[in-house]
This record gives structure tokens, C-alpha cells and sequence, in this order.
């Protein structure tokens, strides 16, 4: 099943079972897919796409997160955890640290990446290659580790 159509679905699910949270996550997805479908005029077909958007609803409450632990605000910061949560389960399988490593190892190889001043052709093929997997704050972070040790 298509990431949107899993979308629809799941959200009838919840509606049904008045389940509030859920309902609330996924018309929140949904809502940023459309703006970004009026945005370029153009539905979106891929799920590439869509996951991109779930990712950045997630950074979103990550971000909150941050800002909700500077004020001591545990409410702020359980009601986005389980958000997030919800979330990931429309994300494909992410790697582990081990796994992330490693693909990144590759593309420093392939690449002949020998500092962090190679991080901006490194980053976008790191990007494409785990689509998705993985949080881009995560590859960079990696990154600039490995890159380091170089």
C-alpha cells in the first residue's frame, strides 16, 4: 500500500475508533501534503516525497522538544514524544548507527572525502542513499565524526 493511501486509511481508522491522537498526527501530515501539493501545483505520487514530508514533521517536534526542555516544560516535551512516535511508523525502517556508518564510510571512499570542508558533495549523496532511513541531523553528525578522523 502507497504511503498516502496508508495515510487515508489509518486516519478513517482513527476516526472511527476516536482515537484523538492519531487522528490529530495524520491530518497534520496531511494537511503539509497539501500545501506542498498546491505549493507545485502538482499532486504528489511518490512516496520519496512523502516520507520527506513525514521527516519534516518529525524535525518539527523534535525541534519542539528542544525548546520545550530550555522552559522545564515535561508536558510540551511527552505530548511531541508521542507524536514522533506516530509518526515513525510511516518512515521506512531506519538504520541502525552501525549500518548509517557504514554507508557513509562508502561514499567518503568513493568520493575521496578528506575533511569537513567536503561535507556539502558529501551530504546530498548521504541524503539520497539512505532516503529516508535515517535523520539528516544524524548523517551529519556521522559525518563530521568520520570526516574528522580522516
Amino acid at each position: 500500500m502507497k504511503l498516502k493511501e496508508l495515510l487515508q486509511s489509518d486516519l478513517v481508522s482513527a476516526m472511527k475508533s476516536n482515537d484523538i491522537d492519531s487522528k490529530h498526527i495524520i491530518r497534520a501530515v496531511m494537511s503539509s501534503i497539501k500545501y506542498v501539493e498546491i505549493e507545485q501545483s502538482a499532486p504528489i505520487t511518490n512516496d520519496e516525497d512523502l516520507i520527506k514530508i513525514v521527516q519534516k514533521e518529525i524535525k518539527l517536534r523534535l525541534d519542539a522538544i528542544e525548546e520545550a526542555r530550555k522552559g522545564n516544560r515535561t508536558d510540551i516535551i511527552d505530548i511531541n514524544q508521542r507524536e514522533i512516535k506516530l509518526l515513525q511508523k510511516y518512515l521506512p525502517e531506519q538504520l541502525s548507527d552501525d549500518e548509517l556508518k557504514k554507508i557513509i564510510k562508502e561514499i567518503i571512499a568513493e568520493t575521496g572525502a578528506s575533511s569537513e570542508k567536503d561535507m556539502g558533495k558529501i551530504m546530498p549523496l548521504a541524503i539520497k542513499k539512505v532516503s529516508g532511513r535515517a535523520q539528516n541531523a544524524q548523517i551529519s553528525k556521522f559525518l563530521k565524526e568520520l570526516l574528522q578522523k580522516e
